[in-house]
């Protein structure tokens, strides 16, 4: 088999795609209370991560968070 070389930008473009898929498929977690986020979209087409709905101020498991209606971002983090 013969080898071929792939430059930088060849690679980069390459795996950007990977990279996003991967980020787009993989568990969040909130980073003040541990629950797992839900993915949705913000207004702007941006993505968004939120806590299962609960009732007002509670997450899914019932317990009352501060961030539970807040949009998180993709590292667990209220914004």
């Amino acid at each position: 088999m013969a080898a071929y070389p792939i430059s930088a930008n060849d690679l980069t473009a390459a795996t950007a795609g990977l990279q996003d898929t991967r980020a787009a498929t993989a568990t969040v977690t909130c980073g003040a209370c541990g629950c797992r986020l839900e993915r949705s979209t913000a207004g702007d087409g941006s993505a968004i991560w939120r806590h299962f709905a609960g009732t007002s101020g509670h997450d899914a498991r019932g317990c009352s968070v501060a961030c539970a209606a807040a949009d998180h971002d993709g590292r667990g983090s209220a914004i």
